[in-house]
């Protein structure tokens, strides 16, 4: 969408697609998981619901302060769906 051509994201993955490509060129999953739910959250509002096609400094400012807490939250449970994917990989 234009939030994402914005903001310079060319293509967006599935997880299980992302999965799929890395071991087709010979690397072994280590950990796989969503990211990002406050980021996910706020992507929807904007984009979505709001229709804005870029985003606005402002939220990034708040976005960059509450960030680092709710990730580190992440690192206990993943959530339930978020923005991004964080894969750890291996070659084989």
């Amino acid at each position: 969408g234009e939030v994402d051509r914005s903001i310079g994201h060319f293509r967006r993955y599935a997880k299980t697609e992302l999965i799929k490509k890395l071991r087709s060129v010979d690397f072994e999953i280590i950990k796989s998981k969503k990211i990002n739910f406050l980021g996910a959250i706020g992507w929807f509002i904007a984009g979505k619901i709001f229709r804005e096609n870029k985003i606005k400094k402002g939220n990034i400012r708040i976005f960059d302060l509450i960030a680092p807490f709710i990730l580190s939250l992440e690192n206990l449970v993943e959530p339930p769906l978020g923005l991004s994917i964080l894969v750890i990989a291996q070659r084989i």
